[in-house]
């Protein structure tokens, strides 16, 4: 496998960042400013290296504060960050993988 460029290194450092920081927000309410300034910052990684991805697609699209079918926002929230930690793990697989970083 070939080496990953300066770039590719960056991306994913980046992305296991906030797949790491996703686990300190995962208990948090959608209102939470942990929880806003970690989806804020996690867009704008996902904008810097992989902005045409389904990953990136599929991330935005992640519902965290709408109610559950069964009216229970605490498992709306849960779905979306389970949501989030699939985008991010496709992500950091993207990459490690050695695929072309979308520009």
């Amino acid at each position: 496998m070939r080496q990953l460029s300066t770039k590719e290194q960056e991306a994913l450092a980046a992305f296991k960042e906030q797949r790491l920081r996703l686990e300190s927000v995962a208990d948090k309410d959608v209102r939470a400013p942990e929880f806003i300034s970690w989806k804020t910052e996690t867009v704008e990684v996902f904008d810097r290296y992989l902005p045409q991805s389904s990953f990136r697609s599929r991330f935005s699209s992640a519902s965290f504060h709408l109610l559950s079918d069964a009216g229970d926002s605490a498992e709306a929230f849960a779905g979306g960050v389970r949501t989030a930690k699939r985008c991010l793990d496709g992500a950091i697989e993207h990459i490690e993988c050695s695929f072309r970083i979308w520009e």
